[in-house]
């Protein structure tokens, strides 16, 4: 019997070849991804972003440089609508909760389908125990949301709207575009969030052409490094902070933001959209 995963290492041997099929939960980073990182640890920009001296500039210069080909990548009205967090799951809590807090003046109601990433229905398990009603829509044997179910539970009580692009299980592609357009008019003031974090850099995702007001992008699943990711927050659309204590000049980032790692996501991102439109 293996009593711990040493032993279930040393059972498993040497192999002459290893194919990894997990990238779906986590990925090598691209050899030109960690290049691109090593600097920023002890030669440049290692300084704090919010702190007036060379490499504090330096390090707000580079974040805001990688803020902005990011924002051209998801086709963003602005740099000041990219904001850099530690996790896909600290964006969604970020998104779900945040804006829940904020506009629960309006109502209480959130809808997510019931085939959402797990984060998805974890938080919303949780706002659900804080006195918010939780709708989880059923989905068609494709995956697929069931649209006119969304739709009847949209009403002036509706404040969120939350619905993963591409379902990271069996790839179902919601038509987003199509659902936004439908919820916004039934009720113009629900805010809508996607966790996109499977769809950037694998399929066209532009958050203008879509309509969505906050979207969720994952640095890992696109060969980046882990403990960054994204949470763009469209322009008016406003987000209650979750922690208290010192925040970087990025407004969700818990004390000094992580320079290499925000370079990394940017180097695998551009790595992404090099050919992006004739590979796909």
């Amino acid at each position: 019997m293996v009593k711990s995963v040493k032993e279930i290492l040393e059972a498993h041997g040497k192999v002459e070849r290893e194919v990894y099929l997990d990238l779906e939960n986590s990925s090598p980073i691209f050899p030109e991804v960690v290049k691109e990182m090593l600097p920023y640890f002890c030669e440049k920009a290692y300084g704090n972003p919010t702190l007036t001296h060379k490499q504090g500039w330096e390090a707000y210069q580079t974040i805001l440089d990688v803020a902005e080909k990011t924002a051209k990548y998801l086709g963003a009205s602005s740099p000041e609508e990219i904001n850099f967090v530690g996790s896909e799951v600290e964006a969604n809590n970020i998104a779900l909760v945040g804006v829940a807090l904020h506009y629960k003046g309006r109502g209480k109601k959130i809808v997510i389908s019931n085939s959402e990433p797990v984060t998805i229905d974890l938080i919303s398990d949780f706002l659900g125990k804080e006195g918010f009603k939780v709708v989880k829509v059923p989905v068609d044997d494709e995956g697929f949301i069931k649209e006119d179910e969304l739709l009847k539970n949209i009403d002036k009580e509706t404040i969120l709207v939350s619905l993963a692009t591409v379902n990271p299980e069996i790839g179902t592609i919601q038509p987003i575009k199509e659902i936004v357009e439908k919820v916004k008019e039934k009720n113009s003031e629900t805010v809508f969030h996607t966790d996109a974090s499977d769809a950037y850099g694998r399929i066209d995702f532009n958050v203008k052409n879509l309509g969505v007001d906050l979207a969720t992008i994952s640095s890992y699943k696109i060969q980046g490094p882990r403990g960054v990711s994204v949470l763009y927050v469209k322009e008016g659309i406003k987000v209650s902070r979750l922690f208290e204590g010192p925040i970087g000049f990025q407004q969700f980032w818990l004390g000094v933001e992580n320079t290499p790692l925000i370079v990394g996501f940017g180097k695998a991102s551009e790595i992404c959209f090099q050919n992006f439109f004739e590979d796909v």
